[in-house]
This record gives C-alpha cells, structure tokens and sequence, in this order.
C-alpha cells in the first residue's frame, strides 16, 4: 500500500438560503461551500461532493478506490450516485 499523504479540501454545509463568500475566508485552499435551509447534507449535495472526490482520487479499472460511508440516506438512497460511482470505478461499502 502505497500512502501519499495528500487531504481532499473541505467542503462545508452552511444553514443558509444564499451564498455568503466571506464564510471561506481563511479556509484551507480548494475549500468548497453548499448552502441548505437545514445545514444538513442533502442528496444533491453529496452527489456534488462525490463527483469532487471522484477528480481528487482519480480512480480507474486497474486502481479503484474504496469509499466507507455510514448508512445515511443521502449516502445511500441515491440510485444515481450508485451508478455514478460505478461508472468511476469508486466501491462504496
């Protein structure tokens, strides 16, 4: 196994109906930003997460990529981020 000790950037989820720049201030670089009325993941939220994870790992058919999730319904109840993930070689356990 080979540990390169790279981190993808964050992504944050702010309880908010519009965007506000000023909260990424002092962020870390490639620090992302969704907005929801709950603060809480979303599907569509985590499916734009998903894809960012997808560029950042780089996965292929000769190197996938294992992604552990708890069984949250955003996580889980997405037929599209299932085909999605298969599509980019990524197993979600």
């Amino acid at each position: 196994m080979i540990v390169a000790g790279n981190f993808m950037p964050l992504m944050f989820i702010f309880p908010r109906k519009r965007q506000n720049n000023e909260f990424l201030d002092h962020a870390p670089p490639g620090t992302t930003d969704e907005y929801h009325e709950s603060g809480w993941m979303q599907k569509y939220i985590f499916v734009a997460w998903f894809k960012r994870f997808v560029a950042f790992t780089n996965p292929t058919a000769d190197k996938p990529v294992l992604l552990l999730l708890d069984g949250h319904a955003t996580h889980t109840k997405s037929l599209y981020l299932v085909l999605l993930a298969r599509d980019h070689h990524v197993v979600i356990i």
